[in-house]
């Protein structure tokens, strides 16, 4: 697994760890601890550009102003731990054979692929679809912390 700069596992994060959060939803509470540990960098946590797009929509789909979209993205910034990985082409194409392989959407696809080349061997999700798959372990937030 990549290494952080305190020497700690690096963790990938889903969209819907974001979106529990910011729409305050039923699981919002442990999202906004694990969200509080990358914000001060507690907790090394890899993000990909796509997957950032992919809240923006949500929100922009549940009602969220411009404004507030613009507040998560601002946001951003302020995570001490948190790394952004921009997808590459080459990755949008190896996420096309996780699609074929393990029946993945091209989004949940990407994420995976996403995580991989990042480094981590973790992804931190409530996505079912991602358990299922032994290339990667999946974790909810409370189980990262321990919980």
């Amino acid at each position: 697994m990549k290494q952080g700069k305190l020497g700690e596992s690096m963790f990938a994060l889903d969209a819907n760890i974001f979106l529990e959060f910011f729409l305050k939803q039923e699981r919002a509470p442990e999202c906004k601890e694990l969200l509080l540990s990358i914000f001060e960098n507690k907790i090394q946590a890899v993000v990909s550009d796509t997957t950032l797009v992919t809240i923006a929509f949500n929100l922009e789909r549940c009602g969220q102003s411009w404004l507030e979209i613009r507040k998560f993205f601002l946001s951003l910034s302020r995570y001490e731990g948190l790394h952004i990985y921009i997808p590459s082409l080459p990755d949008k194409v190896f996420a096309t054979d996780f699609m074929r392989d393990y029946k993945l959407d091209f989004d949940d696809a990407l994420t995976l692929q996403a995580s991989i080349a990042s480094g981590c061997d973790t992804l931190i999700s409530f996505d079912k679809d991602f358990a299922k798959i032994p290339i990667i372990k999946c974790l909810a937030p409370a189980q990262v912390l321990g919980k």
